[in-house]
Order: C-alpha cells, then sequence, then structure tokens
C-alpha cells in the first residue's frame, strides 16, 4: 500500500523536474537573445543622452533641436568623413594625421596602437581571426578555444609561432595572449562565427560535432585534427 504513494510521488517529483528544467532551459534562452539587444539600447541612449545634453542647448529653439540630434550629427559626421578619405585630398590630410600624431610622444603610443587594432579588424583580407584551435591552457591536460591572429617571424631554429588570442567567456573582448608552435595546435574545425556564439553563451550554444568525432573525454586533446 505505501510503495503506491511513493511511486506516484516520484513521478510527481520527475514531472516536476522536468518543467522546470523546461523552464529554466528557455529562459535562459530568451535571456541570451535579449541580452545583446538590452546592452545594445543602453549604450545607444547613454551616447544619446550624453550628445544630447552638449549639442541641444546649443540649438535650443531650432528646427534641429529634437531628441536624437546627437546621433543624427556623429552618423553624418562620420559619414562626410568616410565620403572625404575616398578622395584624393582627403587621403592627404589622412596622412598628415597620422604623421603629427605619431610625431607625438603621449599621443603616437595610443593612435598607433587604437589605429592598428581598427585596421586589423576592418580588414577585408582576413587580418583578423582566420582560424579556431584549441590549446592546451592554462595547463596541460585543459584545452582552451582561441583564435590564430597572426604569426612570428621564424626563430634562429627556423620555427614559426602562431599568436593565438583566448578570449573569455562570456564577454570575448578580453581575453589572453599565446605564443605557440604550430604543432601544439588542434584544429577546432568550426567556424569563427559559431566559435563565437560558443563563448558570448558560455558554452550553451554549441555547433553540431560529426558522428564519427564524438565528444573529447577528460584528459583528451579535443578530437579534431592537427593542422600540419
Amino acid at each position: 500500500m505505501d510503495a503506491e504513494p511513493k511511486h506516484s510521488q516520484r513521478k510527481l517529483s520527475r514531472v516536476v523536474q522536468g518543467v522546470e528544467g523546461h523552464v529554466l532551459r528557455r529562459m535562459l534562452a530568451g535571456f541570451l537573445v535579449v541580452l545583446p539587444l538590452g546592452v545594445t539600447v543602453f549604450l545607444i541612449a547613454v551616447v544619446q543622452g550624453f550628445l544630447d545634453k552638449w549639442i541641444r542647448p546649443r540649438v535650443d529653439g531650432s528646427w534641429v533641436d529634437f531628441p536624437g540630434i546627437g546621433i543624427v550629427i556623429i552618423v553624418l559626421s562620420c559619414y562626410l568623413i568616410g565620403l572625404l578619405v575616398t578622395w584624393r585630398l582627403g587621403r592627404i590630410a589622412v596622412d598628415w594625421q597620422r604623421i603629427i600624431l605619431s610625431r607625438i610622444p603621449v599621443f603616437k603610443s595610443i593612435y598607433g596602437i587604437v589605429s592598428q587594432a581598427t585596421e586589423a579588424f576592418a580588414s577585408p583580407t582576413g587580418r583578423k581571426f582566420n582560424r579556431v584551435v584549441f590549446i592546451e591552457w592554462p595547463r596541460p591536460g585543459m584545452w582552451s578555444m582561441g583564435f590564430v591572429t597572426g604569426l612570428l617571424p621564424p626563430d634562429e631554429s627556423g620555427k614559426t609561432k602562431i599568436v593565438v588570442f583566448l578570449p573569455q567567456s562570456p564577454t570575448p573582448t578580453t581575453g589572453n595572449l599565446a605564443f605557440v608552435a604550430e604543432e601544439d595546435v588542434v584544429d577546432a574545425k568550426m567556424s569563427v562565427d559559431a566559435a563565437m556564439r560558443a563563448i558570448v553563451s558560455a558554452g550553451i550554444v554549441l555547433p553540431a560535432q560529426p558522428k564519427e568525432n564524438g565528444n573529447a573525454s577528460a584528459g583528451q586533446a579535443p578530437r579534431a585534427s592537427r593542422h600540419h
């Protein structure tokens, strides 16, 4: 007689746990969708408020005195500057700007770093993240996913090291930089977009793996081919 109520309680408990898991998974999926949108809207609102507070008092009462005028001015300014640098005179002005700023002791370091970073990320030739790899980090037996960002010149022995950026999850804008030998990396066999989604979602959104690869067991390298 006592076995039947206990069985019913266990069944009810499993149902409740299943419903809770379903709800939590769906809530997390929704949160991951809403979070980037919310952060984007928040940053735009902050920038708009700052610009409007600075610009609108100077155009008070005119036809351009409306909420969001700061964003409009920034967009138009960027467009006009981009249009200008496509002309010969604009390119000359940009070259002179680089020459002048590169001679100022403090500004040359900041300007150089920012300029190189923006050029790398905006380059259409793939000078940014061009390959997803696994390396043993931060200790042997523990594997981390990273992006190959460049190559170092060969050393005295003729060996070349690759530059791997190891982003932190879930904020891939920060991370560590590793210089490793080519034979010490394992190709992840996934696109940069798929890897980025996995990092931002803290591993919740993973790319589908071929059945023959299976899952990497503990203490073993991820089952992907080594790059030769």
